[in-house]
């Protein structure tokens, strides 16, 4: 069985392959702003990804489909609930940065 990889450690690449990886190297944890740009790049990515199936929606309701509603309902939501998320992030940055 493979191993997995443990939290906060890297692979590092054995002297026999290149492919293979069987030591593990101590990282250091990410710093704060380091985190608070993987989760502002998680947002961006995710209201992106919403954005996208409004407009898949949007094109079926168009075209006559019955799965554009639902589509678009699905999007309505996640844009409802991303919008408490994306609010909450921007509390939680303006709180760290005092």
């Amino acid at each position: 069985m493979p191993r997995t990889r443990a939290p906060g450690k890297r692979p590092r690449a054995s002297k026999r392959s290149p492919h293979r990886f069987d030591e593990w190297v101590e990282c250091p944890p990410p710093t704060l702003d380091e985190l608070f740009q993987q989760m502002s790049e998680s947002l961006r990515e995710a209201t992106a990804f919403m954005q996208a199936l409004r407009l898949m929606g949007l094109g079926l309701t168009e075209l006559g489909r019955d799965e554009g509603d639902a589509v678009l309902t699905v999007a309505d939501a996640t844009h409802a609930r991303l919008e408490i998320v994306y609010d909450t992030w921007l509390d939680y940055v303006q709180a760290a940065r005092r």
